[in-house]
């Protein structure tokens, strides 16, 4: 239902040039290109790779800093270790 609200909205081609993955999918089922079960494992794949290749860059940018849990990065930015 959103996809097809923002395709009113705002255009198909302003939609397919800008919009996420997920919209893209959305618009190949409104189309009835795929499926539902198709849709939602495409969605599943997309988010999955996309999440991927965000934890890759995360691990290469050497401000951030991970914690295991909300009690250890609030310990650290109480001892000023971080801000």
């Amino acid at each position: 239902q959103e996809t097809k609200v923002l395709l009113a909205k705002y255009g198909r081609q302003t939609i397919q040039k800008t919009a996420a993955i997920p919209y893209l999918t959305a618009i190949d089922y409104i189309d009835g290109k795929i499926n539902a079960a198709e849709a939602k494992k495409r969605i599943a794949t997309n988010e999955w790779q996309y999440a991927r290749r965000q934890r890759t860059w995360f691990k290469r940018n050497p401000y951030i800093q991970w914690f295991t849990s909300a009690d250890e990065a609030l310990a650290a930015f109480k001892s000023g270790r971080i801000r």
